[in-house]
């Protein structure tokens, strides 16, 4: 007789997770308290056994590996390839989280980490990753930052041997070597081997070329021991040379030399395609993060740039370290690239520098450098260069004192709209009697026209706009986010006037935009 269905209310209970002690919480009516099961836990992703209190013993607690975070937040070249290769992994590149992972599992980089070794591996091989499906498969077959489960092991063992992952196909080879997840047997322990082998892995060759010398599982070759034992030798594994000296004496030396003539061959390099593709779609994941506001992804870009000597990122990594954006403040390291583009002549970085030198920011104070990186900003028509001058001219810093000479370059910098100039040219004139003013005055029209004979129409245009003030700038590069308005090109960009100087364009945000040169030049020849 049927059984009717009988409703029970859920008993809702919590367990910590293994890794991070996070709640779990579960249906207690729904869990088999006769076996272990495993879930992913809803805080850190990994695999955790989960348990009935008072049912259950709680399983051992996985000691939760050294935090990891530190690593990142380093802004040496190493440390910053590390970041740039995480935030690569974190839009989702798997190339990026297989390296990741990997680093993590070796300890190679940084401290040995198999919980953050599984979490990045996961994610990658659940989207096909061979490399990361067989790494994963040996974490779960030895409980590396996660449970012990051969069953899971043995899955993705086999989704990256089937895809030709040597390690896989060894390691697959291996468990049924040793009856791990699967029934023992040698035949297929030597077929997963023989792929191995063929693919390059160094302990697969090995172990093929001992079968082969004694007849276990194949037919006694002395050739075939030598040839796959050579091979491994090859690649340094421990004690083939020897063995594979001890197999020569065994063949002719015609086989030997056939035997050479293979591996050879086999050594020959094999172009991989996907080593350039790799890395261009995790550039391709970080600039599309850096384009939709992300500020790591623009900070790793701009300093990858600079690191190649692009001005304008060196520029955009000195304002990073000057203000702490993304990065401990650093004024030192603010000075070292600023210096960098100021010696490519770009005029807002040589007019910084005159500033770091006269305040002795990062560097020691020195005022006759200042002058140097001042002078040079001045001679390109730089508004915060002439401001600069003209406090170094009413201190006395760098040259000697002089009210009137101070007045004159207050008076041009004003002159270009900028505020603290004519706050400072209003002050000094307080100072000054109604004949220097007009002294003052008569200098800065005489040094504005001196530029203009100069440099003419064209050139003045030019010198205006590279007087365009450092905030300006900056809200002009945030807002067009480092790149052409054009062409999206991030290289030897140009700020530039929508409406030209010549024609009574202005100096402020709304009519500046970013172009590379090439657009740039195409602009300008429209217009003339």
């Amino acid at each position: 007789m049927n059984q009717p269905d009988v409703q029970i209310a859920p008993n809702y209970v919590t367990c910590p997770c293994q890794h991070c002690s996070g709640k779990i919480e579960f249906d207690a009516n729904q869990l088999d308290t006769t076996e272990n099961t495993t879930v992913p836990c809803p805080h850190c992703e990994l695999e955790t056994q989960i348990f009935v209190p008072q049912v259950q013993d709680a399983p051992p607690v996985i000691s939760p590996s050294p935090i990891t975070s530190e690593i990142f937040q380093n802004d040496d070249a190493d440390a910053i390839a590390w970041r740039w290769l995480k935030k690569a992994a974190e839009a989702g590149h798997t190339r990026s989280q297989v390296t990741l992972g990997l680093a993590f599992y070796a300890g190679s980089e940084f401290p040995k980490d198999y919980n953050e070794a599984v979490k990045w591996l996961k994610k990658a091989a659940e989207h096909g990753h061979a490399e990361a499906q067989g790494n994963l498969g040996i974490c779960y077959m030895n409980g590396l930052g996660l449970v012990k489960d051969e069953a899971e092991a043995i899955k993705w063992l086999v989704k990256a041997a089937e895809q030709g992952n040597a390690h896989a196909e060894y390691s697959f080879g291996a468990a049924y070597f040793l009856g791990q997840g699967v029934p023992k047997d040698f035949s297929e322990a030597l077929k997963w081997w023989r792929r191995a082998a063929e693919h390059g892995y160094a302990v697969a060759q090995n172990n093929l070329a001992v079968c082969y010398e004694k007849g276990d599982g194949v037919v006694q070759d002395y050739v075939e021991a030598y040839k796959w034992m050579k091979l491994a030798a090859t690649q340094d594994h421990d004690g083939a040379k020897e063995n594979a000296d001890e197999l020569a004496s065994k063949i002719s030396a015609e086989q030997i030399a056939e035997c050479q003539k293979y591996i050879e061959e086999f050594a020959k390099p094999k172009n991989d395609p996907k080593e350039k593709s790799d890395f261009d779609d995790a550039l391709k994941a970080v600039q599309k993060l850096a384009e939709d506001g992300d500020y790591e992804a623009q900070f790793l870009i701009a300093f990858s740039l600079a690191e190649q000597g692009n001005a304008e990122a060196q520029i955009s990594l000195g304002y990073y370290y000057q203000n702490g954006l993304r990065v401990a403040k650093d004024d030192t390291k603010a000075a070292k690239w600023f210096l960098k583009a100021a010696e490519q002549g770009r005029v807002e970085a040589q007019s910084m520098m005159g500033s770091i030198y006269f305040n002795g920011l990062g560097v020691q104070q020195d005022y006759t450098e200042a002058i140097k990186w001042i002078l040079k900003a001045v001679e390109q028509g730089n508004v915060d260069g002439q401001f600069l001058l003209a406090v170094c001219y009413a201190s006395g810093h760098g040259v000697p004192q002089n009210y009137v000479e101070a007045y004159k370059w207050a008076n041009i910098a004003a002159a270009q709209g900028d505020k603290t100039a004519i706050e400072f040219r209003d002050n000094l004139a307080r100072k000054l009697s109604p004949r220097q003013i007009a002294q003052g005055q008569r200098l800065a029209a005489l040094q504005a026209a001196k530029q203009f004979s100069l440099r003419g129409n064209k050139e003045l245009a030019n010198q205006m706009r590279q007087a365009i003030q450092s905030e300006v700038r900056r809200e002009v590069w945030r807002r067009d986010e480092g790149k052409c308005v054009k062409c999206g090109s991030r290289e030897n960009l140009e700020y530039d006037h929508i409406i030209p100087v010549s024609r009574g364009g202005s100096n402020t945000a709304r009519n500046i935009e970013l172009l590379c040169e090439t657009c740039n030049r195409a602009k300008s020849d429209l217009i003339q």
